[in-house]
């Protein structure tokens, strides 16, 4: 037996009419706990005993660790079944529940339950974790380094018009029309980080946009990882993530890489756009993976962060594209700066309008 005692409901009213003691008798076994330290998928293997046969079984995930929703079964109408969808970078308990009905509609349920422990070696970690609505009032300044709790961000390219504040309640609250169909960063300084075995870690960068409201073509919100703090400039290595107006009924995701020799200016490498429905609340993530592929990710009309992996896929793509010297140095080391990555959010507006969006939370991670 797993979490709870079984429990038993007779069918309609009758207090067990038609089904006998035995009937009412029915017992569900949802099999023994178990734990693991990855994503691996975990074989449920239920029973019945009392009861009339045959009986019918139904599975469910009752519950996953928060920030989770990736998590389901397949073959959930058999004793035997299986968990899937586990997040394996991520603390915390998958509970699943199993439904055993008799064959006079006698019903009895039991839960187990998976353990998920990342080890201490690995997994993804926060580098900057902040839900802005629960920060004091804070006026930002453009074109200058900004103190935000403990972390530094750079912020720039916002026009002469354009603000960002931190407001109590609400969250970081940015008015950016004028730019000219340029682009403004807010990002975190990534020089104090530290290399593992004379390599960056991987990186995920994910923000939640909410109130986001365009005034023309191209304006769009989104997330930025470069190589040098930028400054009006596009310099390889760069990846830009946009949630953007193409024209006034299409709204679309749109993943880009700088290609080019480091330090260059390079070219944009794009994916497809993909079709959106138009939302106003947006939860955005870039995550690295092996070999320097980037995968980036949306859910829309939430501003509630996922786990990393889970999202709806808009491409994938390598930072990597350009010369690399042939020491130690990766993509982000910058000749003689060595600086390591900046990461953070972007905002592009082509108009004087009405351009407005609220950052609700920043994560920034690495995997270790």
């Amino acid at each position: 037996m797993a979490l709870s005692r079984p429990t038993i409901t007779t069918p309609g009213s009758t207090g067990g009419g038609g089904g006998g003691g035995a009937s009412q008798g029915v017992s569900a076994n949802a099999g023994t706990d178990s734990s693991q330290g990855n994503n691996n998928n975990v074989a449920l293997s239920g029973s019945a005993t009392n009861g009339n046969t045959p009986y019918s079984y139904a599975w469910t995930v009752v519950s996953q660790p928060a920030g989770v929703s990736s998590a389901s079964i397949t073959n959930s109408t058999s004793a035997s079944a299986t968990l899937t969808g586990i997040d394996g970078s991520t603390n915390g308990t998958y509970v699943c529940r199993l439904t055993v009905t008799d064959a006079n509609g006698f019903t009895s349920t039991d839960r187990v339950s998976v353990g998920v422990e990342v080890s201490t070696g690995g997994g993804w970690t926060d580098l900057v974790n902040m839900s802005f609505s629960g920060m004091s009032n804070q006026s930002l300044t453009d074109g200058a380094e900004n103190t935000i709790g403990s972390d530094v961000f750079w912020l720039d390219g916002l026009s002469g018009t354009g603000t960002a504040a931190i407001v109590n309640g609400s969250g970081l609250e940015f008015s950016f029309p004028n730019q000219g169909g340029q682009f403004s960063v807010l990002l975190f300084k990534g020089t104090g980080i530290s290399k593992v075995n004379g390599q960056w870690p991987r990186f995920r960068v994910a923000a939640a946009w909410d109130s986001i409201n365009y005034s023309s073509n191209s304006d769009a919100v989104g997330l930025w990882v470069c190589g040098l703090p930028y400054s009006g400039t596009q310099k390889v290595p760069l990846l830009k993530y946009q949630y953007k107006r193409n024209n006034a009924s299409a709204f679309v995701m749109k993943p880009a890489i700088r290609k080019g020799n480091l330090d260059s200016s390079g070219s944009d490498v794009t994916h497809a756009d993909v079709a959106t429905n138009e939302s106003t609340s947006m939860v955005m993530d870039v995550t690295e993976g092996s070999g320097g592929m980037w995968r980036f990710a949306y859910t829309e009309g939430t501003t509630t962060i996922y786990s990393a992996g889970s999202g709806t896929i808009a491409g994938s793509g390598v930072i990597g594209q350009g010369e690399f010297a042939t020491d130690d140095s990766t993509y982000w080391d910058e000749g003689s700066f060595n600086s390591g990555p900046y990461m953070g959010i972007m905002l592009r507006s082509t108009s004087n309008g009405s351009q407005s969006a609220i950052l609700k939370q920043l994560i920034i991670q690495q995997f270790l």
